[in-house]
């Protein structure tokens, strides 16, 4: 439940949190390369700052782009398809803690599926001979429940290596993203993933929505300071 209701670390797409505007840099031109280099400051993109595209917002360091929430997420780690939910910083506990619930909960059923695909419905006796309707029966319920079983087995194992590789990730403090990607991170911009503050929260998903300039509905700016241009270019 906390997976699926936790915000995994939007970055909203207006102006007055990481936007051109305020960083006083001009407007985009549409050309990726060009609004990387015009609208980032370049004390900005050595410390990992990057322009999206998409978002038209500078995003920070280890943020990334989700094309399946179409929407920027801080320490963005993966879109989770089962939870239908990005992975990012403020969510991550969550997911991993998921992980070994999920896999618990399998381990925990495996046993019993056993039981009932190896003990006939009398228990301690064997199917009565004269009884072959009984027997067949029971034959049935046990293929089933073996069948089952061997399911679980495999969700179980899938379950346990991919909590494995997340407890590597934890130990390298890298996101998938950027373990598969082969992404550098900064020295600077390195942090735990796991037990770093969750941060603030920058979208409100209970917010009342606006129209933007494109006409796309956007949420409202919540009630907290902008970032301004003296901030940014401390960074």
């Amino acid at each position: 439940t906390l997976l699926l209701a936790a915000e995994p670390g939007v970055v909203e797409d207006i102006i007055e949190l990481l936007g051109y505007d305020v960083l006083g840099q001009g407007v985009p031109t549409g050309d990726a390369t060009v609004d990387e280099r015009e609208l980032v400051p370049e004390g900005m993109r050595r410390a990992g700052y990057k322009w999206c595209r998409t978002c038209q917002i500078v995003r920070p360091p280890r943020a990334s782009h989700c094309k399946d929430c179409d929407q920027c997420v801080l320490r963005y780690d993966h879109h989770c398809p089962f939870v239908n939910n990005c992975v990012g910083q403020r969510n991550y506990r969550f997911f991993v803690g998921f992980l070994g619930c999920a896999m618990l909960l399998a381990v925990s059923i495996l046993p019993v599926l056993f039981w009932l695909g190896t003990t006939p419905e009398d228990i301690g006796k064997a199917p009565p001979a004269a009884a072959p309707t009984q027997e067949g029966h029971w034959f049935g319920e046990s293929l089933i429940a073996n069948i089952v079983a061997a399911s679980v087995g495999l969700a179980a194992a899938a379950l346990l290596l991919l909590l494995l590789y997340h407890a590597f990730l934890i130990v390298m403090g890298r996101t998938t993203r950027e373990h598969l990607g082969g992404r550098a991170v900064l020295r600077e911009n390195e942090a735990p993933t796991l037990f770093a503050p969750r941060g603030p929260r920058l979208f409100d998903p209970h917010a009342s929505v606006a129209t933007d300039a494109n006409g796309r509905l956007v949420p409202r700016q919540m009630n907290r300071p902008a970032i301004r241009p003296t901030t940014a270019q401390s960074v």
